[in-house]
């Protein structure tokens, strides 16, 4: 979290900045502003006219990054509409947000993985009990004749058949992953 206001930018209206944006509505941004021009100024309500940015070329979204990890210090300015809050940054800072970023993706995709294998190892569970069979065709037909003989053809648990097929990849999917 950044506590700090980067120094510099006062006084400077045309100069471009760099600035982290809270969306509730959107996320958050990265992006190039700049501050109003006096023309623009004659344009807005006056509290408006140099606490407004004006974004300037592309932002880069990070999903991953929320507003606890905002900077902890009063924002310094806003983009026109969406309820939004924007930071002046420095260019480490925004390195620092972007690893962050990209940790959190590493993570989320790493727990993708985990959950992956899990359920895995359930379908070798399944299928070392007895529940597999050599094609689709034969597992729609087991499902079926169990919910007509166990829930006399309504509504129940239905346990799920597996191919070879579903078995091999669940085994080799696990030998690949399981360390991750």
């Amino acid at each position: 979290m950044i506590t700090t206001r980067p120094g510099g930018y006062e006084g400077r209206k045309d100069r471009k900045m760099l600035t982290i944006e809270y969306s509730p509505a959107h996320g958050v941004t990265i992006s190039n502003a700049r501050r109003l021009n006096e023309e623009e100024k004659t344009h807005y309500v006056e509290w408006y006219q140099d606490y407004g940015f004006i974004a300037q070329g592309d932002a880069i979204e990070l999903p991953h990054i929320g507003w606890e990890d905002m900077p902890a210090r009063p924002a310094d300015g806003e983009f026109q509409g969406c309820n939004n809050q924007a930071w002046i940054i420095t260019e480490e800072e925004a390195e620092s947000y972007k690893r962050i970023e990209a940790e959190r993706v590493k993570e989320e995709e790493l727990e993708r993985i985990r959950k992956h294998v899990e359920e895995c190892k359930q379908i070798v569970e399944a299928c070392e009990h007895g529940y597999i069979v050599d094609n689709e065709e034969q597992a729609k037909r087991r499902a079926t004749e169990y919910n007509n003989v166990h829930n006399e053809g309504g509504e129940g648990y239905v346990p799920t058949w597996y191919t070879h097929s579903n078995y091999k990849d669940a085994l080799a999917y696990i030998a690949e992953n399981e360390n991750k």
